[in-house]
């Protein structure tokens, strides 16, 4: 399993446009636009056009993720990446939470990789 495969290069290039020493308006623009990725490719989720919130995307993808995977197996996918942290191997991160959504879902995971940071992008946005 490669990198690139679980939607950290995804994640890097999102994160290149959220640096912190940048304005604030340059943050929001750059959040703003974040877009979804699914095996490389943009994702075009229903509803969802270039202008939409972030907020609404996040929640577009939800639907999107629990529609894909069924609403039990996202759950337990999404709580078990958020218990794992950055502490621990990327590669059994992703080998475990493909045990539970099964292999043929496995493109899945990195989407809710990218769900838990746009989530996070938006909590920081709050914080004063």
């Amino acid at each position: 399993i490669n990198a690139e495969y679980m939607g950290v290069e995804i994640m890097e290039d999102m994160l290149s446009h959220c640096h912190p020493e940048k304005q604030e308006k340059d943050f929001s623009d750059g959040v703003d636009n974040l877009t979804f990725a699914l095996n490389g490719l943009p994702l075009q989720l229903p509803g969802v056009k270039e202008n939409t919130p972030l907020e609404d995307r996040i929640d577009a993808l939800r639907q999107f993720l629990i529609k894909a995977l069924g609403d039990t197996a996202f759950q337990k996918t999404y709580q078990h990446l958020m218990e794992q942290g950055s502490n621990v191997d990327p590669e059994h991160v992703m080998s475990s939470a493909v045990s539970i959504v099964g292999h043929q879902n496995q493109p899945y995971v990195a989407l809710v990789e990218q769900l838990q940071f746009a989530e996070a992008v938006v909590e920081m946005r709050t914080i004063p």
